[in-house]
């Protein structure tokens, strides 16, 4: 029973990279860059880039690859699955749903700037956008200004 185990394992490691994501491979429907950052979507409307040009560091977790968009619908968190450059703007589509968010997203020198040019689907009660979580770890000593 062990070496059926060892045997088995063995296999599923070798077939393993056959089943993961490359990233690099995901071409990105919209890569912006900015004096200090560069910023990348993928086709499933994943945030595949945010880095940090002085150091080279990519600070997206891309180990969760959250949806850079997601809209809240009857208390239930709905993140897009699908993004479009469609007429110069970056159009997100949520499955099956009614729901479309289109952005504008320009680069200019030291930010990226974001444009919400239209919500629409029936009973949209929110839209998180630039949903972004960082791998950026912070200290106990850091002192942190924040903005809402």
């Amino acid at each position: 029973m062990k070496i059926n185990t060892i045997l088995f394992i063995c296999l599923w490691l070798g077939y393993l990279p056959l089943f993961s994501v490359d990233l690099q491979a995901v071409k990105p429907v919209l890569t912006l860059v900015a004096d200090t950052v560069l910023l990348s979507i993928g086709p499933e409307a994943r945030t595949l880039e945010f880095t940090d040009k002085s150091s080279g560091v990519n600070y997206a977790d891309v180990r969760t690859r959250p949806s850079f968009v997601c809209v809240k619908r009857d208390g239930k968190i709905i993140p897009a699955d699908k993004a479009a450059i469609v007429a110069g703007k970056l159009h997100f589509d949520f499955g099956d749903t009614d729901i479309h968010v289109t952005l504008k997203i320009t680069g200019v020198s030291h930010s990226i700037v974001v444009e919400v040019l239209s919500v629409t689907g029936a009973g949209v009660e929110e839209c998180i956008f630039v949903h972004l979580p960082l791998t950026l770890k912070g200290s106990s000593d850091a002192s942190w200004l924040v903005g809402v």
